[in-house]
């Protein structure tokens, strides 16, 4: 009879821990089962409710103002930088001047980028369960990031190749967004291209009966096993790629996006031999 009642009072326990369990950063407004309200184990979850909710609203607060910030600081910044591309024209025969609006542009590009950065990272939270899904298939998607990247960075260089040749057509499509995995893409060459003295990015297309799976390698500079744990963190940058432009909020951009899409990214680097850099997706 001890164990049969002692059963029968922890069994409420054991459903909110299972409900506890399932609750993560991007579905805090989920609530906990109250119960009869009136005993101790329903006041519990009452409470837990409460505290859910005020963790929820400080989150939802915290989003709104960096979207709105960044969203206001775009109009400013851009007339800013045709000021100083106009001011430019008239610096030809001054060369301290020159550098000083050389310096002002580079500056400005700098805010500007960061600014568009943030802004997309607090829409990409705002845009949770309304972003349009279709399928889409990984290698277009890496040519097009490569063909982009190379618009800008002539010097790049990014081989894509298959690590082991699908079975199917299908095991390559993704369902998914294309504008932002071709972000995800966009932001891994990059980096493998940016942190590597040869300018050089392999991405390599794997698949299996489950997963389409992305991997970006390079031969840079590497990560130092202190660093590893903290470089998905926004605006976390390793000390010896400190002199190198970056503003560390790529990776968390690309975190936030193959999350979006249930996936998982993952890195393995080793100081002063590179990164290899894996996206793990459910294929159609």
């Amino acid at each position: 009879m001890g164990i049969y009642f002692a059963g029968n009072s922890l069994r409420p326990i054991s459903k909110i821990n299972e409900q506890v369990s399932l609750i993560t950063a991007q579905n805090l407004s989920q609530k906990l089962d109250e119960g009869n309200r009136k005993d101790e184990i329903a006041q519990l979850a009452i409470n837990f409710n409460n505290v859910l909710g005020r963790l929820n609203l400080a989150f939802e607060q915290q989003k709104s103002f960096v979207s709105h910030a960044s969203h206001e600081l775009r109009t400013p910044l851009a007339a800013l930088k045709s000021e100083i591309q106009l001011g430019q024209r008239f610096t030809k025969n001054d060369p301290d001047l020159k550098e000083v609006f050389t310096n002002l542009f580079s500056d400005t590009e700098r805010l500007i980028s960061i600014t568009n950065n943030l802004l997309f990272l607090a829409r990409s939270y705002e845009n949770l369960g309304r972003m349009k899904m279709y399928p889409v298939r990984i290698e277009d998607l890496a040519f097009l990031a490569k063909e982009e990247l190379l618009t800008s960075f002539p010097d790049y260089k990014v081989n894509i190749d298959y690590a082991t040749i699908p079975d199917n057509e299908n095991e390559t499509v993704i369902e998914g967004n294309e504008e932002l995995l071709k972000r995800v893409i966009l932001n891994l060459i990059d980096n493998a291209c940016k942190y590597s003295e040869n300018h050089t990015a392999q991405l390599l297309i794997a698949t299996n009966e489950r997963y389409c799976i992305v991997k970006v390698i390079d031969q840079g500079s590497g990560i130092s096993k202190e660093d590893l744990p903290q470089i998905f963190n926004p605006f976390f940058r390793s000390s010896h790629t400190s002199e190198l432009p970056g503003f560390g909020i790529g990776l968390s951009i690309c975190q936030r996006i193959v999350e979006l899409h249930h996936g998982t990214i993952s890195v393995a680097s080793e100081l002063g031999k590179g990164s290899e850099f894996q996206v793990q997706l459910s294929h159609i």
